[in-house]
């Protein structure tokens, strides 16, 4: 199935300890909805601010903390068909922007293949899959700066799908950018310079395509969560102990009698 983004939306706010931002339209039951916060906590150490949507299950992909700044990617498939309020809150009044990005043709179960963070201090920060990518899947970047807020980002692979601009300077400032894979290495680039920078870009399965295994493995560092080689051993034993039955019982039946396995 072929990926396409629906919808995009975003909202930044500054001295508060809580920020929404409200779908313009519906989002679709079984959709992916991908939530990417930027937080300036003011406190080293500061716990991840969740996002909450009414009837939503956000699971968290991976973080980058850089000094009191909190970068955090979130994922969701759409338990229903409405307009969602997303909401972000810390115990702190500070910055706190979310950027949420709405796709169709996503993988339900499991769509997380891989993902990269990577972080930086006054340079644009880099972040690169362990694996290659596979063609057809979505690519999502999400990259922040701490002189601003979410940042757009630049692609190996080539040009990148403009997100949504968010914070306080548009020529830079821009979240949930996104492109097709091809099935090739990829390194995603954040555009920032200013401060502490990060990114984190993520790889999800077309729906059809079979998922990853994101659920299971820590959510810190660069980590290949693909289990196709797991399931072709699977396969590769099923095969095998199809033929010793099969020969198991030829044996049998020339001995006259039957051997059940």
């Amino acid at each position: 199935m072929t990926i396409s983004r629906v919808q995009t939306f975003t909202d930044t706010a500054y001295g508060t300890t809580s920020n929404s931002a409200t779908s313009a339209s519906a989002v679709t039951a079984g959709n992916l909805l991908e939530v990417a916060t930027f937080t300036m906590t003011g406190t080293a150490g500061a716990a991840i601010a969740v996002p909450t949507a009414p009837g939503y299950t956000f699971t968290q992909i991976a973080t980058v903390t850089t000094n009191s700044n909190i970068t955090t990617v979130f994922w969701a498939i759409a338990p229903s068909t409405g307009v969602v309020t997303v909401t972000i809150t810390q115990s702190s009044a500070n910055e706190i922007d979310l950027v949420c990005g709405e796709y169709s043709g996503v993988a339900t179960s499991s769509p997380v293949v891989q993902y990269a963070p990577g972080n930086n201090v006054f340079a644009g920060a880099t972040a690169t899959m362990s694996s290659n990518t596979t063609a057809g899947n979505l690519i999502t970047f999400s990259g922040a700066d701490s002189f601003g807020s979410m940042v757009k980002s630049l692609s190996s692979q080539g040009t990148v799908n403009a997100g949504i601009n968010n914070g306080y300077d548009n020529s830079t400032s821009r979240g949930a950018d996104w492109q097709i894979a091809a099935a090739a290495a990829l390194t995603g680039t954040e555009q920032g310079g200013f401060g502490y920078n990060s990114e984190i870009v993520v790889e999800y399965a077309a729906a059809g395509a079979g998922g990853g295994v994101s659920d299971l493995i820590p959510m810190s560092g660069t980590r290949n969560v693909s289990n196709l080689t797991y399931l072709r051993m699977l396969e590769e034993e099923r095969v095998m102990r199809r033929h010793i039955n099969r020969h198991n019982r030829r044996a049998a039946r020339e001995q006259g009698r039957i051997l059940w396995v």
